[in-house]
């Protein structure tokens, strides 16, 4: 009996050490093999495709991550938070999800007229005439409305094993598919493009399978302030937050000129950049539950104690990334992606710089949410997003240079001003002026 009180005394101070919120590591494990096998797609992808057409890719990359996860990442997040504080409770949630599900078909059908509505466009100045490249984009967030709405669902309930799972199989399924076409001597772009849409809709399937599907009690109906109220304005938010990161190649494809290959040249060294976000993305993903946990239990201090420690692991993160990419950056691209004439070190340094400040003003947009600070977190965000167009439109240079300086620009007034939020918060200032400690900062 005494081993065992021993024993459980040790496991109790290494979780209480830990600074990372329960079902991180499971997590970080699934978005390992999601990054992993996103880089061996596209190293598949650029082997059978022309530069200009990879670099079309590198656009519908880019706008289907901004689209897909930018309408309906809030809605994993609010799935996610409403589920773990009824449970907290002891509250059954299928309600929740109903609602929940209605609202993103509803994203999900508008989202689908007007890209109808805009195919012709669409396909002749976006995607070089290409209108496979047009049904795969409306592929892709029909994909992430279901995905994520799984994925909100599994981490609300404490699932992250199963979490872990849905996402390697986007990416596992992704390059499955390249090798597939790689195989059958495919060679135009947009079949590319359609792997890479269904990815998330083949990763949810699996939630379907037996054992799988996630128990959910019933329990009294959603209010709207309990669930679609916070989504507007988390709509907003994730929207300027996602295309602040995604919006490059498209941005580098209309200003980069005659040089058709830079497109795709600016996606490696911005997915060379961001490999440390793989962990912050583990580390989000079972965030919000834990600091809705928090602070739905009233636990300010706890609330503030994991949230310092936090920080300092992201900080330490954002410094070997910077070093890193540094120092390998172009080395990494050549061997993950196929890169043949990477961009130079200057440029994978930049943008870690901004992968850094990035994730901190994510980590500090998570505890915000959790203590319902939604409408503050998106105009915050929409602050970044100006300081972004202003400096694209201010600085005279190329098209590289002018597209880095933005983001940095978009970053620098992200985290700050969320910190300053953070700072203000009056159950935050309570709970620092209980422990007696600093305010963490980025």
């Amino acid at each position: 009996m005494s081993n065992v009180t021993d024993s459980q005394r040790v496991s109790d101070k290494l979780r209480e050490k830990n600074p990372l919120p329960h079902g991180t590591v499971m997590v970080g494990a699934g978005l390992a093999a999601n990054g992993l096998t996103m880089f061996a797609f596209l190293f598949a992808s650029q082997r059978v495709l022309s530069e200009e057409s990879y670099s079309v890719l590198g656009v519908l990359w880019g706008l289907a991550f901004l689209v897909g996860p930018g309408f309906f990442l809030p809605l994993e997040q609010e799935v996610s938070r409403a589920l773990a504080s009824r449970r907290s409770r002891g509250v059954g949630a299928r309600p929740v999800i109903r609602r929940a599900a209605t609202l993103g078909l509803g994203v999900a059908t508008a989202l689908l007229i007007l890209t109808a509505l805009a195919s012709g466009p669409l396909a002749d100045e976006v995607f070089r005439g290409d209108r496979l490249f047009v049904l795969a984009f409306a592929i892709s967030f029909l994909a992430y409305a279901v995905e994520l709405l799984v994925r909100g669902v599994l981490s609300g309930t404490g699932q992250f094993s199963t979490y872990a799972i849905v996402l390697g199989m986007e990416g596992v399924s992704r390059f499955v598919l390249a090798v597939v076409l790689v195989i059958a001597g495919v060679t135009a772009a947009g079949w590319f493009g359609l792997a890479l849409a269904v990815g998330p809709l083949i990763a949810a399937a699996f939630v379907a399978l037996p054992g799988r599907r996630p128990e959910v009690a019933d329990g009294p109906e959603v209010s709207t302030a309990e669930l679609s109220t916070s989504l507007g304005w988390l709509l907003m938010g994730s929207v300027l937050t996602l295309g602040l990161m995604n919006i490059g190649p498209a941005l580098i494809e209309s200003l980069g000129g005659e040089d058709q290959a830079l497109a795709g040249r600016f996606l490696n060294t911005l997915l060379v950049a961001r490999i440390p976000l793989f962990l912050f993305q583990a580390v989000q993903a079972a965030l919000l539950p834990a600091m809705a946990d928090h602070a739905g239990a009233g636990r300010y201090v706890q609330f503030r104690q994991a949230m310092k420690q936090l920080m300092l692991a992201v900080t330490g993160v954002a410094a070997v990334g910077l070093a890193g990419s540094l120092a390998v950056g172009p080395l990494v691209a050549k061997i993950l992606l196929g890169e043949a004439d990477p961009l130079a070190r200057v440029h994978f340094g930049a943008l870690a710089v901004s992968m850094a400040l990035y994730m901190g003003g994510l980590a500090l947009a998570q505890a915000l949410i959790a203590l319902h600070h939604q409408r503050a977190v998106a105009l915050t965000w929409a602050a970044a997003a100006t300081a972004f167009v202003v400096t694209l439109v201010l600085i005279q240079a190329d098209a590289l240079v002018r597209v880095e300086m933005a983001l940095l620009a978009g970053s620098v007034v992200a985290c700050g001003g969320l910190a300053v939020l953070l700072r203000t918060d009056e159950r935050w200032s309570e709970a620092r002026a209980a422990t007696g400690s600093a305010v963490p900062t980025q």
